[in-house]
């Protein structure tokens, strides 16, 4: 159930940098220690529902698979880890059909994490590969599904214990040892993209060797002036088959530190964030070249109310705009959700987070017909985290001032028709003419009605997509007289 209702009036973001806007965040599903608690990860989407992990809670203590609809309505705990068949999960899900994959971190028959496979309706659930450190240990992303073939990576294991590059049949077969990280390039917590028969990723960590960038650390960084060698991250690329691996970009603190998430590409160019370093040591957005050329922060979060601090999450890219999260910092510190264009400039403060609807996420946003979904680790009912939903634009929400006139509409959520019923408050009908209009959660008009001659008409949206739109009945000499929200759910 959605545990907010509110009434939206549309704003609309102005070209300014940085410029904020009070945005609304409703919580679909609280989480508790039933259901699960404390996730770090993304959701998918199929049709109206949500898919996603907990790393902690339900029935064993050792996380959950869950699906709620993006109502807030059918919450259901799919799997419920056992340790034994994997336990807490630190990634994502792969959507594939009806068909979930997945990554433990911990748990399967050594305690170093495996590769799972599930139906949608929570059927079916099955370990594909057990790790166990010479395979690989303690997995912290997502599975990427191409051609059949899963890829991944580990975050420790291998043969210098320090993560690798896999592949795997989504049967459980054929598993391959694409890279072993070394020292130099190490600790993956994130997970792979693909271009051209390319993957791309990062890592956490890892020494740098090249003397112009010792040279420049010390030139313009003071912070590490006096580090010849620091563990930062890198960004990486390595063909599906194994072959050519190349470090196309070191992180050094000052140019960023411990990239905790996804690259995200726009043609050759690739977006990412850093949990740390930058100007203000609080992580940064950056933008390299896929062939490694032209490395530039777009911004260095600073921990403030504007800017936010310590992003653990990728970003979301829509059009020329890029959408993610910070974990700490701005209004409440708590983080918050923020866009901005792929070229640096009309950075935006969508919203922020206040406790009661979640603190410090640590992962992604999903976007959708308007809407942005997600999670965060911490704060809700419980203080372990929650399932929101974001207006995509920012529109700020506003509560409706009670009048004497109350508008009634049912049913709702309802399959598309509803019909609204306009009472003076001594419950006799008002006569007066009237109209409604309908809204989208972009904003746009879906539905009008003029003239109005009695006080309960019906509204037909049945060939309306589902979703959550905003109605408004306005009276003949202009008055709103009530304004709120439907929901389509066929």
């Amino acid at each position: 159930m959605i545990k907010k209702l509110h009434i939206f009036f549309f704003t609309f973001c102005l070209s300014l940098s940085p410029a904020f806007i009070n945005g609304q965040i409703n919580v679909i599903e609280d989480f508790d220690i039933a259901n699960g608690t404390y996730p770090e990860g993304s959701l998918v989407l199929s049709g109206s529902t949500l898919y996603g992990m907990t790393s902690y809670g339900g029935a064993n203590n050792y996380g959950t698979i869950f699906s709620v609809s993006v109502f807030g309505t059918s919450y259901t705990d799919l799997h419920d880890f056992n340790d034994t068949l994997g336990a807490t999960p630190y990634g994502s899900l792969t959507l594939s059909g009806v068909k979930l994959f997945g990554m433990a971190w911990r748990g399967g028959i050594d305690s170093a994490g495996c590769i799972f496979s599930m139906n949608i309706n929570g059927s079916g659930y099955k370990v594909l590969l057990n790790f166990d450190s010479a395979n690989g240990a303690y997995p912290h992303g997502d599975l990427l599904l191409s051609g059949g073939k899963l890829f991944g990576m580990t975050s420790r294991g291998g043969l210098h214990d320090s993560g690798r590059i896999f592949s795997i049949d989504t049967n459980g077969n054929n598993y391959k040892v694409l890279y072993d990280f070394k020292d130099s390039n190490a600790i993956p917590y994130g997970s792979l993209i693909l271009s051209g028969g390319r993957l791309f990723g990062m890592t956490s960590c890892g020494k740098f060797d090249s003397i112009i960038s010792k040279i420049d650390t010390m030139l313009h960084d003071t912070t590490y002036r006096d580090t010849l060698v620091y563990d930062s991250g890198s960004v990486f690329a390595i063909d599906t088959n194994g072959k050519r691996y190349r470090t196309i970009q070191t992180f050094y603190g000052g140019n960023g530190e411990t990239p905790w998430g996804n690259l995200t590409l726009s043609g050759k160019t690739l977006f990412g964030m850093t949990s740390h370093g930058g100007t203000f040591h609080k992580g940064c957005l950056f933008r390299v070249d896929t062939n490694g050329g032209r490395y530039s922060r777009l911004l260095n979060f600073d921990g403030a109310d504007t800017l936010g601090s310590y992003p653990h999450g990728s970003l979301t890219r829509a059009g020329a705009i890029l959408y993610g999260m910070t974990g700490a910092g701005r209004l409440n510190n708590q983080g918050g959700i923020f866009s901005i264009d792929t070229d640096g400039t009309k950075y935006t403060n969508l919203a922020n987070f206040n406790d009661s609807d979640g603190a410090n996420p640590f992962g992604s946003l999903l976007l959708s017909s308007g809407q942005m979904y997600g999670m965060t680790q911490y704060g809700g009912r419980n203080n372990v985290g929650v399932v929101f939903a974001c207006n995509q634009s920012g529109a700020g929400i506003t509560e409706l001032s009670t009048k004497s006139e109350e508008v009634r509409v049912y049913p709702n959520p309802s399959s598309g028709k509803f019909y609204v019923r306009i009472d003076n408050g001594h419950g006799t009908m008002n006569d007066d003419k009237q109209s409604i209009q309908i809204y989208n959660m972009l904003g746009k008009e879906v539905f009008s009605q003029f003239s109005v001659l009695h006080g309960t008409f019906s509204i037909d949206l049945s060939n309306t997509a589902n979703g959550i739109y905003f109605y408004r009945v306005v009276s003949t000499n202009g008055d709103i007289i009530g304004e709120g929200k439907l929901v389509i759910q066929k």
